[in-house]
């Protein structure tokens, strides 16, 4: 799906040799000849100079834009790709290729939401196009509107059993569902017993059983006879080595029967019928809908990760195993799985952007910051690639170079915090003073820790201030404090007791 090249190969040929049977000049057809052959030898460099030239010879001539447009998304040039693309649309409205190239180089320059309209047209010019649908369907999911993604990827697994790319989307999709609908609950309805076992089913997947234990047996004291709750501690009972405990908490499930007039969807999800709950949940509102949504969606993640673990090796498949060892924690085994993606997939954004991540989880600064600035070429507007380039430079205690990035990413996305911390930290330690100050009075706000009110009372004496000094450092005590207590409170909560 991802080798658009390959993919669009009929549209470069009639593009790329169209103007040939019109040419007049002997000196423009052997330009036009040269531009041919230096795109189908995959000089595309060559080919963009060529076509600039050629075009600008005949800048009426819509071919030619194509041909100048396709060389210019070869080359990787993507900004100036999409206006050409965008150029032709505008005289030839319907044109699924060129409105596809238009929606992927907005793609490739991290503007998803400017691709959702060129891709959805180009898809309504040819339906049956299975990479058009994928691509639609990827930027759908990138853009945060899975639900929308999730019929484009039914589709595709449908037709494509063994597509892998649509199998992995599919999951992704369910994922991303079921993550909006627990962010709903989180929004209407924290502390109800739906919120306290999926934040519970959250904890144990992470192997967190002791938080998780705490969490269910919040909501089980909330919601009494909610379906699964109990067989989910007796799992935790397992998982600590207290399978005569994980007996009787089974015992307790069995004896809980849900009242399938009063509740539905429990009982549609105890049978299986796991689409028909996502239908009622689109019209139904309330957090038990949204409840059952969330686990509805994750089940058929479940499910459609564990088609793709069946199909043979593909970059898809690193991709899922990757995510799993990040869960896990284990940076190292994680990025090498994207690296293993990323040979599959060679300049996918999506994994060049999570391999960074991994590398920066594993304290690999120096690689991450190489990978990231590569990045950042092609999208120099992105204010995450900004900050995680500029967090990793500051990392490696180059706070010269990081500075230039962090203050982008901060002017980009005032309101991260995180990225104004980093800023700060980064002015202190290049004896910045007054503008460490600034940012990390600023970003203090957000400190629960104490970490940042250190910061500023280090930046403050040595700026002479030292009464705000004196009372940034009593602020950081003060928290610290309040964090012990409530890490004490968490290990009276998070024992693990018998039924």
């Amino acid at each position: 799906m991802r080798n658009l090249l390959h993919g669009i190969g009929p549209l470069a040929l009639c593009i790329c040799f169209a103007i040939t049977t019109t040419a007049q000049v002997d000196d423009f057809a052997a330009k036009v000849e040269r531009a041919n052959r230096a795109m189908a030898a995959g000089k595309f460099d060559d080919a963009v100079s060529l076509y600039r030239t050629l075009w600008r010879m005949r800048p009426s001539e819509i071919g030619l834009r194509k041909n100048l447009g396709l060389a210019l998304y070869s080359a990787g040039i993507y900004r100036e790709a999409a206006v050409h693309f965008d150029a032709v649309l505008q005289q030839q409205p319907s044109d699924p290729p060129v409105a596809f190239l238009l929606g992927m180089a907005n793609v490739k320059q991290g503007n998803i939401t400017g691709a959702l309209a060129p891709l959805r047209k180009a898809l309504a010019g040819e339906p049956g196009n299975a990479m058009f649908r994928y691509e639609l369907a990827d930027a759908l999911n990138a853009a945060g509107r899975p639900e929308e993604a999730i019929p484009h990827f039914v589709k595709l697994t449908q037709a494509q059993p063994d597509n892998s790319d649509a199998w992995y989307g599919l999951g992704v999709a369910y994922t991303l569902s079921s993550r909006r609908s627990f962010s709903e609950i989180e929004r209407t309805a924290p502390e109800s017993g739906y919120w306290y076992a999926l934040l519970g089913r959250s904890r144990a997947e992470q192997g967190e059983f002791r938080s998780a234990f705490y969490l269910y047996k919040q909501a089980i004291a909330k919601l009494p006879h909610l379906s699964g709750a109990h067989a989910a501690l007796a799992e935790i009972y397992r998982r600590t080595e207290h399978g005569d405990w994980a007996a009787a908490e089974e015992a307790k499930g069995r004896s809980v029967q849900p009242d399938c007039g009063a509740h539905p969807m429990e009982c549609e999800f105890n049978s299986g019928r796991l689409g028909e709950i996502l239908a009622a949940a689109t019209t139904a509102g309330g957090v038990e809908a949204r409840y059952w949504k969330a686990r509805a969606s994750s089940e058929l993640a479940a499910q459609a990760f564990k088609r793709l673990m069946t199909l043979p090796p593909s970059s898809a498949g690193h991709r899922f195993q990757a995510e799993l060892l990040r869960l896990q924690n284990q940076h190292a085994a994680s990025a090498k799985e994207w690296r293993e993606a990323l040979k599959l997939a060679p300049g996918n954004r999506a994994i060049e952007l999570e391999l960074a991540r991994s590398l920066r989880a594993n304290q690999d600064h120096q690689e991450a910051a190489r990978l990231l600035a590569e990045l950042l070429q092609r999208e120099p507007g992105s204010a995450e690639l900004n900050y995680l380039l500029g967090s990793s430079l500051l990392a490696l205690q180059e706070s010269d170079k990081a500075i230039p990035y962090l203050a982008t990413a901060v002017r980009l996305n005032p309101k991260g915090m995180q990225m104004v911390a980093d800023l700060g930290r980064a002015y202190l330690q290049t004896g910045d003073f007054s503008k460490a100050i600034a940012n990390l009075e600023i970003a203090a706000g957000a400190d629960r820790e104490g970490d940042l009110y250190y910061l500023l009372s280090q930046a403050y004496r040595r700026a002479g201030r030292q009464e705000e000094s004196e009372r940034a450092l009593a602020k950081r005590q003060e928290l610290v404090k309040a964090g012990q207590l409530r890490a004490e409170e968490r290990d009276r909560n998070y024992v693990i007791s018998a039924p």
